[in-house]
């Protein structure tokens, strides 16, 4: 039976992370494997690998961490203030999320997202506003449109339809952290001043989108009920469709389309011959 590479390179991924998965593999330990259904040939290719290899970077799981946390600088800097310590953050590399998202070729910003949010305690709900706001941010870096057959987000744009955290605030929050150098070593500091979560007076739809760096910006409702439409894309000649859903106007539908276009906030559907729908093939009947 062939070696199922990908699989196999993923389990040597997790093993570069987690000491104790490197112990569970090399006892053949069926735990280790947790959901991934790896044969005998490939178990016995990935222990061909000499063990002392994953122990050669003592500092790579503090280092992706820290690349971790300058995309959930802020959350991060009120979260160990307030509930726990980098111990835990450490954790999320010996955790099953992290284990079984990486074995599916998931994103490790959304899955780190996924575990900070099962460790902010349940009454810490400004808390969980900011993680919402800055995993949305960590999705646009790594979105990448597929499939050009539908009207869809641009590369790089994700949404969030109900954003509690005050957008001018949280930027200039953000900018206080990096100007006095490296935000993460700032968080850690507990003599940087670190004022209270910026909270906007009601839940707005915001969408963000990264370029050279992340932006975001504040919607209008309409807006952001269209825009986490096409999240999922919409094909041209159902436009009219999701119209009706949204109670918009098909023109309207259309006008906020093709300005999203020309702002690189989505991306139209190509036709046929190879171009993309331009404002020449608006139609308002």
């Amino acid at each position: 039976m062939a070696v199922n590479v990908v699989a196999v390179q993923r389990v040597l991924v997790r093993m570069m992370f987690d000491p104790a998965f490197v112990d569970a593999v090399y006892g053949d330990d069926p735990s280790a494997r947790f959901d991934v259904p790896l044969d005998a040939e490939s178990r016995r290719w990935v222990r061909s690998v000499d063990r002392r290899a994953f122990g050669v970077d003592r500092y790579r799981r503090s280092r992706s961490l820290h690349d971790l946390l300058l995309k959930f600088t802020l959350f991060a800097a009120h979260y160990l203030r307030g509930y726990g310590d980098v111990a835990k953050l450490q954790a999320f590399f010996a955790s099953a999320g992290f284990h079984c998202g990486m074995q599916r070729g998931e994103s490790l910003s959304e899955l780190f997202a996924r575990y900070l949010d099962g460790c902010v305690p349940a009454d810490a709900r400004e808390l969980r506003d900011l993680l919402a706001l800055e995993a949305t941010m960590a999705r646009a870096r790594g979105y990448r449109c597929s499939y050009e057959g539908e009207w869809k987000l641009a590369d790089g744009v994700a949404v969030l339809l109900d954003c509690r955290v005050d957008l001018q605030q949280y930027m200039a929050a953000l900018q206080r952290l990096q100007e006095d150098g490296d935000p993460v070593e700032c968080l850690l500091d507990e003599a940087f001043p670190l004022r209270p979560i910026p909270r906007s007076v009601a839940p707005r739809p915001v969408v963000a989108r990264a370029t050279d760096r992340v932006q975001a910006e504040v919607l209008s409702f309409t807006e952001g009920d269209l825009l986490a439409a096409l999240s999922a894309g919409i094909r041209d000649d159902r436009l009219h469709e999701t119209a009706f859903r949204l109670g918009i106007d098909e023109v309207e539908v259309r006008d906020h389309l093709l300005r999203w276009v020309a702002e690189g906030i989505v991306r139209a559907p190509l036709r046929r011959e190879g171009r993309s729908l331009g404002p020449k093939d608006r139609t308002h009947g």
